[in-house]
């Protein structure tokens, strides 16, 4: 197992708290069934309406620490420039409807804060800004449920929640079933290993290999666990908007509907996991669902609060 000074060296590397969610979410707890963690956020109202903007302009004073080590910080500053402007510029110039990186910043968010596991390595700095390069969408190492671990991310942001946790079980099973005589894993684990953060000393550098590598003790000490951020739109949210008078009235019947929402999103879940996923119940997954009234309109909010404009439809990505 991982020596305590060793690991509370890496620990220390969260750089994310937080009090990005109790401004701008509404906990509803968690349920557990078996090795799945279901919980739910919602985003907090401004009057009878949910408040995209604020939520979007909090979390994007965290990008550079997304994008960059704090190493690379410091030297953009001491450069005379700005680590935000530049970490957008590795978002891209894409159609926010088909960016899949919104999600993958918010679930890294919600890995620190809330599972207490700094991500090890800043893999957006190998992308093409105009591309979509297929991988994970985060990597993490820490203690889950008192256990050593290594965290793989799935993100998904879509109209309706069946499709998309389908789809992330779907991209997590490449981790586990062959395809043309191997799984994706070990490439995975190949190109986190050559991009790990440069913020680790040496002693948290070897170490981190070593869990990285497969066959190594290290690396055998660790369970699998899959982080899965999905934001989806939910008519529940669309009618209380349109229902609801002002803040108080909108928060209660937000309230009001999560039982019945945590008993679908369960059933969903292990309903997927024994008819098409068999392999994922053998390692943990815990899921983060925030329901909401207009996923195009939050995407398109994020983009124009990223880059200063709004997308224009027709340009080439």
């Amino acid at each position: 197992m991982i020596p305590d000074t060793i690991y509370n060296k890496i620990i220390k590397r969260i750089r994310v708290d937080d009090s990005w969610i109790k401004k701008n979410l509404v906990e509803h707890g968690v349920s557990t069934a078996s090795k799945v963690k279901i919980r739910i956020y919602s985003i907090a109202f401004s009057g009878n309406q949910e408040e995209y903007l604020g939520f979007i302009g909090t979390i994007l004073g965290k990008i550079s620490d997304y994008v960059f080590s704090q190493k690379e910080i410091k030297k953009i500053k001491k450069e005379g420039g700005s680590p935000d402007i530049n970490a957008a510029s590795f978002f891209g110039d894409i159609d926010p409807q088909k960016d899949g990186k919104y999600g993958e910043f918010i679930l890294f968010l919600f890995v620190e804060a809330v599972l207490k596991c700094p991500m090890i390595a800043h893999k957006i700095q190998t992308y093409n800004p105009n591309d979509q390069v297929k991988g994970s969408d985060g990597l993490f190492f820490g203690k889950y449920d008192g256990q050593q671990a290594l965290l793989i991310g799935e993100a998904k942001m879509g109209l309706d929640n069946s499709t998309y946790i389908n789809n992330a079980l779907t991209s997590l099973d490449r981790f586990y079933i062959s395809h043309g005589g191997g799984s994706t894993l070990d490439h995975e684990l190949l190109v986190t290993r050559s991009n790990i953060s440069t913020d680790f000393s040496k002693d948290e550098l070897d170490y981190l290999y070593e869990v990285l590598s497969p066959g190594s003790q290290e690396y055998k000490n660790n369970v699998k666990v899959h982080p899965i951020l999905i934001i989806y739109n939910d008519t529940n949210l669309n009618r209380i908007e349109t229902e609801s008078k002002n803040k108080a009235e909108a928060e209660q019947k937000v309230k009001g509907i999560m039982p019945g929402l945590f008993e679908e999103l369960t059933k969903k879940v292990k309903t997927k996991i024994a008819e098409n996923h068999t392999e994922l119940s053998k390692v943990y997954l815990d899921f983060f669902f925030i329901p909401t009234s207009d996923v195009t309109r939050l995407r398109g909010e994020f983009y124009r609060k990223l880059h200063g404009a709004a997308y224009k439809e027709g340009k080439t990505d």
